[in-house]
């Protein structure tokens, strides 16, 4: 195990609840501790973002960072951000499959 992964439903609990906040806060906390990354997933809003910054959580997946597409349209745009010295698994077909 290399991460621990915040659950949505706790992401959502920083809105506006200090028990929600130290949730995150604690669940951060025991990742530290365990040397573990730690990844918010169902960031939608920026204020999320903002607070699992401010406690420690550098990693997120969600809507605020992008939505579901296609493995082709995920390729394409993986392509624009790694450009023409991209690694071998991004060209593989089996990878985007």
């Amino acid at each position: 195990m290399d991460a621990l992964k915040i659950d949505r439903e706790f992401v959502i609990g920083l809105r506006g609840s200090e028990q929600g906040v130290a949730f995150v806060r604690s669940m951060v906390s025991l990742a530290k501790a365990l040397s573990l990354n730690v990844v918010a997933e169902g960031v939608e809003e920026v204020a999320q973002a903002r607070s699992l910054l401010r406690l420690g959580c550098h990693r997120a997946q969600g809507f605020l960072l992008g939505r579901p597409a296609p493995a082709t349209v995920l390729r394409e745009r993986l392509q624009e951000v790694v450009g023409p010295a991209r690694p071998a698994w991004l060209t593989s077909e089996a990878v985007l499959r």
